[in-house]
């Protein structure tokens, strides 16, 4: 999806430059990149067809799940969702693929009454 592609890339280029400047924070685990990963659900517009704006239950216009890096403070990388009525569990299997060995990700889903750590 290209604004994945857009906030990976992004990250990339800004990493050098907060590395560049001595901006990164101390690793709150040494040895290991922590991230922190949060959902939301886009909210909904009002520039829906004519027929829906009456209508308080309308489509949402989708949903991501935000990978934080928390030693840049950069989001590095985003999982995003079309169905605005999905829930974080559903774009799980697409976030792990994503991660790499000696990632620490930090993680609340609500839905699911659970913390990752």
């Amino acid at each position: 999806m290209v604004s994945e592609a857009l906030v990976r890339d992004t990250a990339a280029d800004l990493r050098s430059i907060v590395q560049a400047c001595g901006a990164t924070r101390k690793p709150l685990v040494p040895g290991y990149r922590t991230l922190i990963v949060d959902g939301n659900h886009f909210p909904g517009v009002e520039h829906r067809i004519e027929e829906l704006r009456t209508i308080r239950a309308g489509a949402l216009p989708g949903h991501a799940i935000a990978v934080l890096d928390a030693q840049t403070q950069l989001v590095v990388d985003v999982v995003a969702c079309e169905d605005g009525h999905a829930q974080e569990r559903r774009l799980l299997p697409q976030l792990v693929e994503r991660m790499a060995p000696r990632d620490v990700v930090v993680a609340v889903l609500p839905q699911l009454d659970i913390e990752w750590i």
